[in-house]
């Protein structure tokens, strides 16, 4: 899922114009990295102080498949930029099949019987 959620990030940065090179995904990888084992101690270092159960390993490990699944939506990425083609716009299935919606409708009610 995270895969997912990353390539569509990237499909809708990339619509409003953001250039994303090699570059800014090592960085954005590095970056993401970093700041996570900065939050990862800060958190043990808060469960430490307050008696409470923390598992930093399983943590760390949970960070590393994150970065693992975001690496893979990288590579979707950059193999095919585009993705999945959007839904056509209502005007345009329209514009195609003048009698849609009073098709849909029958169907919808075909089904609801």
């Amino acid at each position: 899922m995270a895969t997912d959620i990353a390539n569509a990030l990237f499909r809708v940065l990339s619509q409003d114009g953001l250039v994303m090179s090699e570059a800014f995904f090592r960085t954005l990888m590095t970056a993401y990295t970093q700041e996570s084992r900065v939050a990862i101690e800060k958190y043990h270092a808060l469960t430490r102080l307050n008696a409470l159960i923390y598992d930093r390993h399983e943590e760390i490990e949970a960070v590393d498949a994150f970065v693992g699944s975001v690496r893979l939506a990288v590579k979707e990425f950059i193999n095919d930029p585009v993705g999945i083609p959007l839904m056509a716009a209502w005007v345009r299935i329209a514009a195609a099949i003048p009698d849609f919606s009073e098709r849909i409708n029958e169907a919808v009610e075909q089904d609801n019987r």
